[in-house]
Order: structure tokens, then C-alpha cells, then sequence
């Protein structure tokens, strides 16, 4: 059988790179709710588990996100550098050194 051609998500890398890190920082707000919850409440209700737990899926789902849809389109390798969520796309892949196009 041949192997089919893996299609993008997402139209631009762009949109890609808003979808990260929405739900990136949306869990680290989530997190932060958590600790704030906590600490007028005094004790872990439900509440709070519910918001730790969003917290923990926002963060962990943006990072996943990223790593798969934040790809160059030359070589196909990572445009995380380090692992971590870019807050702009780079001029230049950093594996194959092409430009990426869509960036300002």
C-alpha cells in the first residue's frame, strides 16, 4: 500500500501557533485559579479539582498541540526550539535552515 501524505490540521502555521498557546496559557490561568481557590477556601473541594485537573489538560494539551502541528513544512522537523511553545514563528527552520514562510 502506498503511504498517503499527512495533511495539516490548520491552514497556516499561524492559526496553529494561536490554538498552542491559548490553551497553553489558558491552563496556566487555570492553575493559578487552583491556588487562589485554595487558599480563601482553605481546604481541596471539588472546585478545586476541577480547576487543577483543566489546568493540567490545558497546559499538557497546548504543549502537545504545538509538537505536532508547529512543524516546518520544508523537513517537517520542530519549530519548538527546546521543547518549549514559541510566542512568534521563526524567520528560519532551525534543522534545514529554510525560511518559513507566513512569518512577518
Amino acid at each position: 500500500m502506498a503511504k498517503r501524505e499527512k495533511k495539516p490540521f490548520f491552514v497556516t502555521l499561524q492559526l496553529a501557533m494561536v490554538v498552542s498557546n491559548v490553551l497553553f496559557y489558558l491552563g496556566i490561568v487555570m492553575m493559578i485559579l487552583t491556588v487562589f481557590s485554595l487558599i480563601s477556601a482553605g481546604k481541596m473541594g471539588i472546585i478545586q479539582y476541577v480547576l487543577a485537573v483543566l489546568g493540567v489538560v490545558g497546559t499538557a494539551g497546548g504543549v502537545m498541540f504545538g509538537m505536532v502541528h508547529l512543524n516546518c513544512p520544508s523537513c517537517g522537523e520542530s519549530l519548538m526550539p527546546g521543547g518549549r511553545l514559541p510566542t512568534k514563528l521563526p524567520k528560519c527552520c532551525a534543522a534545514c535552515g529554510s525560511e518559513v514562510k507566513g512569518t512577518d
